[in-house]
C-alpha cells in the first residue's frame, strides 16, 4: 500500500510538472492593440466605471498565436481629474484586469502605454495627462489675436469672429471616441494553458487567381496552357 501510494504521488508530481512546463507564459512588459468600444472622457468618467475594448492585433511569440485578434480587453477607471483652470491638467488612469478570448477569462494586469493620433501624453504609470488650453491652436491662436489687438484692434477684432466661426472653444479635457486605438501594456506575466488560435484571421481565404490572357503574334488572344490554332 505505501508503495502504491508513492507512486501515485511521483506521478502526480511528475503530471504537474510536465503541465506547468506545457503552459505558455506572456512576458511582462509585452504591448497589445487595442481598440476601444466605447466612448471615455475625463468630464464624464468616474473612478471604478468599466472600459471594455477589442484586440485588434494578434500577440504571437514563437511562431504560436498567444492572443488573438478579437479577444476582448476589460479593465475600469483607476484615477480621474477633470481640468477646471486654465492652466491645470486633466488626467485620467485606466487599468486593465481581464482578457477574454476561446471561451476563456484570463486574469491581467495592464497599463495603457499609448494611444495612436492623441495630443495628451502617457507617463510610465499609465496616467494620461492632458493639454493646457493655451496648447491648443485656438489657445495659440488667442495669444497671437492678443497681441495683434495691441497694434490694430479692428483688425485683430475681425479675425477674432473668423476663428469663432470656424474654431471651438479650447478644451482641455481628454476624451476618446469609441474606435480609437491603444496599446496597453502588461505589468506582470501573462500565463496561459496553451496557445491560442489567430482569431478572425483565420476565416481569411485566399482569393483565387485569375487567368490572363496574352497576345499572339497574329493579334489572336489565347489562355497558358491552351494551344494556339
Amino acid at each position: 500500500m505505501a508503495r502504491a501510494s508513492t507512486i501515485r504521488s511521483v506521478s502526480a508530481f511528475l503530471l504537474g510538472a510536465v503541465a506547468a512546463l506545457a503552459a505558455l507564459q506572456v512576458p511582462a512588459g509585452t504591448r497589445i492593440e487595442i481598440r476601444l468600444k466605447s466612448k471615455i472622457s475625463s468630464q464624464t468618467a468616474k473612478v471604478k466605471d468599466g472600459v471594455e475594448a477589442v484586440v485588434i492585433s494578434p500577440v504571437v511569440a514563437g511562431g504560436e498565436f498567444l492572443v488573438p485578434a478579437g479577444a476582448l480587453a476589460r479593465g475600469a477607471v483607476e484615477k480621474v481629474t477633470a481640468s477646471t483652470k486654465p492652466d491645470e491638467r486633466s488626467t485620467l488612469t485606466v487599468a486593465f484586469t481581464e482578457l477574454e478570448f476561446e471561451g476563456a477569462k484570463h486574469r491581467i494586469a495592464a497599463r495603457i502605454a499609448a494611444i495612436d493620433n492623441a495630443r495628451e501624453s502617457v507617463d510610465e504609470h499609465g496616467e494620461i495627462a492632458g493639454i493646457l488650453a493655451n496648447e491648443t491652436l485656438s489657445g495659440r491662436l488667442d495669444a497671437g489675436l492678443g497681441k495683434l489687438a495691441e497694434r490694430s484692434s479692428g483688425f485683430a477684432d475681425i479675425l477674432s469672429t473668423v476663428k469663432k466661426a470656424v474654431l471651438h472653444t479650447p478644451e482641455s479635457d481628454i476624451a476618446y471616441d469609441a474606435g480609437t486605438d491603444l496599446e496597453i501594456e502588461l505589468t506582470a506575466p501573462l500565463e496561459l494553458k496553451a496557445a491560442a488560435g489567430p482569431g478572425p484571421a483565420a476565416k481569411l481565404v485566399p482569393l483565387p487567381m485569375k487567368t490572363r490572357c496574352t497576345t499572339s503574334s497574329t493579334g489572336r488572344r489565347f489562355k497558358p496552357g491552351r494551344r494556339d490554332r
